[in-house]
């Protein structure tokens, strides 16, 4: 099969690639961070021929419904890496936990001293420690070349779901500086929301489980 560009799909590559630049990436982040696309973009690729292009038999890579597979297994493996960054992000927030704790003094003594912050604290170590190990079992599986579907589900799930937990019970322990963008803990909490969201929502995730363990 021959890959090579002739002069016409050049002119449309620079076309996109024109197009990208000066109508999509001025505004990109804006437009992420609202959730929106502007219908006057779309209308303008629609124009320009970039919306329902149609590919010849011939230039198809795979066989037919191999695209939906491919995409669906990419999908497995990245739910493991959002996994990972939930337990980043809950690690970090337990760690930013901690110093608080020994620095942060009521009544003359740390408030790392009192039983309430500690047992918030080892609540938090123990469910990243558990997300951890769920982690890497999934990623372990996968790396073995064996089926990672529920594994890799069970450790979005959790990890996710950990990292909601761990940044608001870093916030609270962090008090009113816990709003504070200086002490990170803020930014942590909405970062961990996203996780529950991407690459497959929470209820998917238990919607996997629960066929695999029905099955």
């Amino acid at each position: 099969m021959d890959f090579e560009l002739n002069e016409e799909q050049l002119a449309i590559k620079e076309a996109a690639s024109d197009f990208a630049k000066t109508e999509l990436l001025p505004k990109v982040i804006d437009r992420d961070i609202k959730s929106e696309f502007p219908k006057e973009l779309i209308a303008k690729m629609a124009e320009m021929g970039f919306m329902g292009i149609m590919v010849p038999k011939e230039n198809r890579i795979g066989e037919e419904g191999f695209g939906f597979k491919f995409a669906m297994e990419t999908l497995n493996g990245g739910r493991i890496g959002i996994a990972a960054q939930a337990l980043g992000i809950a690690a970090g927030a337990l760690e930013l936990s901690v110093k608080y704790a020994k620095e942060r003094k009521t009544f003359g003594k740390p408030i790392s001293e009192y039983q309430a912050i500690q047992f918030k604290l080892a609540d938090m170590d123990t469910e990243v420690e558990a997300a951890r190990l769920l982690c890497y079992k999934a990623a372990l599986k996968k790396d073995k070349s064996e089926s990672y579907v529920k594994s890799r589900a069970i450790a979005k799930l959790y990890s996710s779901k950990v990292a909601m937990k761990t940044t608001i019970e870093a916030v609270q322990i962090h008090g009113g500086y816990g709003y504070v963008r200086e002490y990170h803990v803020e930014r942590r909490m909405r970062d961990a929301k996203i996780t529950q969201i991407y690459e497959g929502t929470s209820e998917i995730q238990k919607i996997i489980i629960s066929r695999k363990l029905l099955s």
